[in-house]
């Protein structure tokens, strides 16, 4: 894990000599943890593809899937940078959504039903919205973080209002949240 002057000093070449996993920068040799086994960068296929020391094959996504978890301190003799923005909003989504999911399973069936398009709604967004997480981040990205707790709530009451809205593909995802940001209508 290294910062952005690193790349441009040596020139590094994104998929070639480091890919990002979880919103941060992995070269050859670095590593990051999956229940507490760690897991090594052994090569690079390409932008969202590695192998691990185990010859296993892996997508970037699946950092998330599999819920890993960086640990810097492991690549001590590499400079290391905090995470980005975009990867810290993807983790405060998904622990939302999960925190949502548990609400909604405690409730009654018949409450369950009433929340099915808020359900859809966070589902698609907060994919999204991790599935953004491993890229660089953007001021999209910054902006949704300083809208602070209880984002994906704030998001689905803005969607209500807004009937032409639709989270059905990533491109209206991404209409919508672009015209929350501009309108500041989150904060």
């Amino acid at each position: 894990m290294f910062n952005a002057n690193d790349i441009i000093d040596k020139d590094l070449k994104d998929g070639r000599e480091y890919l990002y996993v979880g919103g941060m920068r992995y070269r050859l040799g670095d590593c990051f943890l999956q229940s507490g086994r760690e897991i090594t960068v052994k090569e690079i296929c390409d932008q969202v593809h590695f192998v691990d020391d185990r010859s296993q094959f892996w997508h970037t996504h699946m950092f998330y899937d599999r819920k890993c978890e960086h640990c810097p301190e492991r690549n001590a003799g590499k400079v290391t940078q905090d995470r980005t923005p975009a990867a810290v909003l993807a983790d405060n989504v998904r622990t939302e959504r999960d925190a949502f999911r548990a609400a909604a399973i405690k409730n009654s069936p018949d409450q369950v039903y009433d929340d099915y398009a808020r359900i859809h709604f966070c589902e698609k967004m907060c994919w999204y919205l991790v599935k953004r997480g491993h890229k660089p981040s953007t001021k999209d990205s910054e902006a949704l973080l300083k809208c602070g707790d209880k984002l994906l709530t704030k998001l689905y009451w803005r969607f209500i209002d807004c009937p032409n809205a639709s989270v059905d593909t990533d491109k209206g995802v991404e209409d919508f949240l672009k015209g929350c940001i501009n309108q500041n209508q989150l904060f």
